[in-house]
């Protein structure tokens, strides 16, 4: 009987840490947190190695939010990063979210984010599959040098979840909204245009892909399934995710 009750209370116990993380993982707070590191990181580093992302292209949602600030008359160093904490505070407060962050939270965090970045990376294969009938990569357009890629890799995961994301996914949901679209419509409507324009987006400027159907068809397909994590488990999840796919990708076409 003791035996019995020790294990509810087990059950209980795990029931509760498993809820506390789901929560606390999507908490605004917790996403800046886990995403300070590679905020502060990604800006010191392209200043260090300016010359080896002009060659390897610089990513296009980073270039095109710092113009964005530049029309506003936001010229300073750290003005994106901190564009992004100032958001995601904002939304912490308004929201009335608990000011509680932990080291456990952080640490799965990470852990989830490479196994959903494990699963995107296979779905891209069973995409190649069913198309060809042989299972290969589609590679992200990262360059080769290492150091090229760990920062390309980073400025996509933070600043391409957070335009089209954090930024057009909310704003063409409401602009649905207006329209007196009902809201998963309105929702559904959001999410694929979204997707469209973040797959679209890879061929533009210099440094822009060929065009293919096939990668634009996958990046489609990556563009819903980051909204559909960004929209269940938050920002923070969604660039890891974002960040150790690309990173993953490159290691396993070396």
């Amino acid at each position: 009987m003791t035996t019995q009750v020790e294990l509810a209370l087990q059950v209980d116990r795990d029931e509760g840490l498993v809820a506390d993380y789901w929560n606390q993982s999507r908490y605004p707070l917790t996403c800046l947190v886990f995403l300070a590191p590679l905020l502060l990181g990604f800006e010191i580093a392209i200043r260090i190695h300016d010359s080896s992302l002009s060659e390897g292209g610089m990513n296009g949602a980073y270039v095109w939010l710092q113009e964005m600030l530049g029309w506003c008359g936001v010229k300073f160093a750290f003005s994106l990063p901190l564009l992004v904490a100032v958001c995601l505070l904002i939304r912490h407060l308004f929201g009335r979210f608990p000011i509680r962050v932990t080291s456990e939270s952080l640490t799965m965090m990470c852990v989830e984010s490479l196994l959903l970045a494990l699963l995107l990376v296979l779905l891209g294969q069973v995409q190649v599959g069913m198309v060809t009938g042989t299972i290969s990569l589609i590679e992200a357009a990262i360059p080769s040098e290492n150091t090229v890629v760990v920062l390309t890799s980073v400025g996509a995961g933070l600043y391409e979840e957070f335009l089209f994301r954090a930024m057009l996914l909310p704003a063409m949901y409401l602009a649905f909204r207006f329209f007196l679209l009902p809201r998963i419509p309105a929702m559904t409507s959001a999410v694929i245009l979204t997707s469209l324009l973040f797959s679209a987006a890879h061929y533009v400027g210099v440094s822009g892909d060929p065009f293919s159907i096939m990668t634009f068809c996958f990046r489609t397909w990556a563009g819903i399934f980051f909204c559909v994590v960004y929209l269940t488990r938050g920002l923070g999840i969604a660039v890891g995710c974002h960040v150790m796919y690309n990173i993953l990708v490159h290691l396993m076409a070396a």
